[in-house]
């Protein structure tokens, strides 16, 4: 027995021709089945790796969008906190220049009445010329403005933009006939002349 054994050891060819012929069938076809399941598997694991690499560049294209996104995003914040600092600073203007439209409409101006020898003198003169306009008018609430006032007039500056004369605010809390045509139709008001004086403020 021993040395049939040592025989088949050192012998393999005598090993598998002593080998039944079942058990021969049986390893080829277990070799042949190892073989497809290893087939199968490499394949499988190929696919499953290719999506891996094709959900990699996904995912690098959807982060690249992104960071595109938040780019844009950055760019459209900025420039709107500019163009509210724009319309702010546009609105804030048009405010000023209404105002001071405002302030334009509601004064009349005219030139060509030189001062008197005084301050005082001169300062009751243009009152009364006021005076003398608003009675004039007939109306009985821009009246009651002058008397209560409301109505100011002054001589502007020598060598000071705008219109050097003796003006006044008009009344603008209710509707009444514009003092501006009354004094034009009464040659009163006067445009493109300049007071070669001092000028004096003061108010009714």
């Amino acid at each position: 027995m021993v040395r049939q054994t040592s025989r088949r050891q050192t012998n393999p060819e005598d090993a598998a021709q002593d080998m039944p012929i079942w058990a021969g069938k049986l390893i080829v076809s277990f070799d042949r089945y190892s073989t497809s399941i290893e087939r199968s598997l490499n394949q499988t694991f190929d696919r499953v790796f290719s999506k891996i690499v094709d959900l990699q560049q996904v995912q690098e294209t959807i982060l690249s969008k992104v960071a595109h996104l938040e780019s844009k995003l950055s760019l459209m914040t900025s420039s709107s906190s500019e163009q509210q600092k724009l319309l702010y600073s546009t609105m804030v203007k048009i405010r000023a220049d209404s105002q001071k439209i405002d302030d334009k409409i509601r004064t009349t101006a005219w030139v060509g009445i030189n001062e008197k020898h005084d301050e005082n003198s001169t300062r009751m003169f243009d009152r009364e010329i006021v005076k003398k306009v608003v009675y004039t008018s007939g109306c009985d609430d821009f009246i009651r403005v002058f008397d209560d006032g409301r109505i100011s007039f002054f001589r502007h500056q020598v060598g000071s933009s705008g219109l050097p004369s003796c003006s006044y605010e008009e009344w603008a809390t209710k509707p009444y006939t514009a003092i501006r045509p009354l004094l034009c139709k009464k040659g009163l008001h006067h445009g493109g002349a300049r007071v070669r004086s001092e000028s004096a403020q003061a108010s009714g």
